[in-house]
């Protein structure tokens, strides 16, 4: 890493010399061009971790739509069981010749199929 920063180093002086700038000048471009490397990588770090975070919220959110997706079609499967064993009772209580004596009304017809 010291190689490289060295190296760096030796690229800003040359290019420092060569526009008519001296030592000082070229060390102090160096130490800001690392402080903007510092801080752009620290918010990269940050940026990353946000994004990571966002994907965790998406993937979550997407769970519980499955999740109640699959809650809502049972409570649905469940009601339309529900509805028809209440079909059923209703037409078999009007079948019944109890049914005419309480309510005053002819029983059903018992329809075979």
């Amino acid at each position: 890493m010291q190689v490289e920063l060295d190296s760096e180093y030796d690229q800003i002086r040359s290019g420092a010399e060569a526009s008519g700038l001296d030592n000082k000048e070229a060390l102090l471009i160096y130490r800001r061009i690392e402080r903007n490397e510092k801080s752009m990588s620290g918010l990269a770090g940050k940026v990353e971790s946000i994004v990571e975070q966002l994907e965790r919220q998406e993937r979550a959110k997407s769970k519980r739509r499955e999740t109640m997706s699959k809650l809502l079609e049972n409570i649905t499967e469940v009601l339309l069981r529900l509805l028809f064993f209440i079909y059923l009772s209703v037409k078999a209580q009007r079948q019944s010749p109890l049914y005419s004596h309480y309510t005053g009304q002819p029983a059903l017809a018992s329809t075979s199929s």
